[in-house]
């Protein structure tokens, strides 16, 4: 029994390497990144981003080399996470090309398990591992990727599952873990991709709602009108006062 389950569970790991590959095959075998709409300015981001790591910047907000070499202050809107990720990988591979390629590719198969592993949840394991497969293969995956290159956008899919994971979990029996997961995950995301962080929440919001709702809570049992306990107090405070003068009157 023990080793079906954990057969079919490295099943769901295959089944995301093998939907990883289908999508980056181009990557893989390529020896140029995509000649997608914005590859240059994330590829000048970049190695701007990794030189100023080089001369001893924790968090480099201007990129020397971009605006016709007169700079710009790039990571002051633009979150740092995704060229903190490539600057990583380019400790084990210098070459600029590489580590985006390699940065795309290691997102592409971490978002599928991190999908993978919500779904196990709430669903089979066949069924998780299908769910997991079909997300890498998104086709907006392979669109943000070869036609728009928007490496922060194709990077922010990894949190997506986690958040909807812990939303469900705090929805069934709230705990201190699923409130850092939930934090941990939306943080994640802020610091990937500001648009998409705002967009979720048109989608995380109604979710939460139904699986209270689901669990058998009250969705609105925690929401109060602000200045409610006052004008609460205010009538239990006057009442009696009004009701004891005109019974004086009487």
């Amino acid at each position: 029994m023990a080793v079906a389950r954990q057969t079919r569970a490295w099943g769901g790991w295959c089944a995301v390497a093998a939907a990883t590959v289908a999508l980056c095959w181009p990557l893989l075998t390529g020896p140029t990144l995509p000649r997608a709409s914005d590859v240059s300015y994330h590829a000048q981001w970049a190695r701007g981003f990794i030189d100023a790591l080089r001369d001893g910047a924790a968090y480099p907000r201007w990129v020397s080399d971009t605006n016709r070499g007169f700079g710009a202050p790039i990571f002051v809107v633009y979150p740092p996470l995704p060229y903190y990720a490539v600057a990583a990988v380019s400790l084990v591979s210098p070459n600029l090309v590489e580590a985006l390629r390699w940065t795309l590719i290691v997102a592409s198969f971490l978002s599928g398990i991190a999908f993978l592993l919500a779904a196990r949840d709430f669903a089979s394991e066949a069924a998780a591992a299908a769910g997991a497969a079909l997300y890498v293969l998104l086709p907006y995956h392979a669109v943000d990727l070869y036609d728009r290159f928007a490496l922060a956008e194709f990077l922010a899919f990894l949190w997506f599952p986690p958040l909807f994971l812990a939303v469900g979990r705090l929805a069934r029996r709230p705990s201190a873990a699923a409130w850092l997961a939930l934090a941990g995950a939306y943080a994640g995301l802020l610091l990937t991709h500001l648009m998409s962080a705002y967009l979720v929440l048109f989608v995380l919001a109604p979710y939460a709602l139904l699986q209270v709702r689901h669990a058998g809570g009250d969705p609105l049992r925690h929401v109060r009108l602000p200045g409610a306990d006052f004008r609460q107090r205010e009538v239990v405070g006057i009442h009696p006062v009004t009701h004891g003068v005109r019974g004086q009157r009487q």
